[in-house]
């Protein structure tokens, strides 16, 4: 079934505002619950590990599945995770080492949904669109990521500590229904 490109892209987008939200708030996190050096740069070791551990495996698994149920699922898994973690932030429960493990779960999926996303672009679009809808699949990211979330999670951050998390939540799961159109 051809997916609308309108909601591939705005999931996708949606997707990566949550994943800008995340590239401040962990460290800003980590930094919160540790004053060590080594233990807060572990934070970001834990957000690369799955890109070198599972790309290949993940690759394989969306080759023989759905790729939009799985874009769609995934998101959900990602949007548990973090209500989770908002949870445990707004009640003060949060372990460093809880955190690694959901920056890693979140980095799991990360890739199910970067990869799932990208490979469903080119079915959406068409052959004659495919350039323009590339295009607007990497501006998208490049802007929620780069330029919009960053701010605003610095600024939510300092508000509320939880308050990037549930904001991220929020966002995967938008991005998951609209993956689900």
């Amino acid at each position: 079934m051809r997916r609308p490109l309108p909601w591939l892209i705005g999931s996708n987008v949606t997707a990566n505002l949550a994943d800008g939200f995340l590239s401040l708030a962990v460290p800003l996190l980590a930094i919160r619950l540790t004053d060590d050096p080594l233990v807060i740069s572990l934070a970001s070791v834990a957000s690369m590990l799955p890109w070198m551990l599972f790309s290949v495996p993940v690759g394989a698994v969306l080759d023989r599945v759905d790729r939009a149920k799985a874009l769609a699922m995934a998101n959900v898994v990602r949007a548990c995770c973090l209500l989770a973690l908002t949870i445990a932030v707004g009640t003060g429960t949060i372990s460093i080492v809880a955190l690694y493990c959901v920056v890693v779960a979140l980095g799991v999926f990360e890739l199910v949904t970067d990869n799932a996303a990208s490979s469903l672009v080119p079915a959406a679009a068409g052959r004659q669109e495919l350039d323009r809808a590339n295009s607007w699949v990497q501006g998208g990211q490049l802007v929620a990521q780069n330029f919009v979330a960053v701010p605003l999670a610095a600024a939510l951050f300092a508000a509320v500590a939880w308050g990037p998390f549930f904001v991220a939540s929020s966002a995967y799961t938008l991005a998951a229904a609209a993956a689900n159109v």
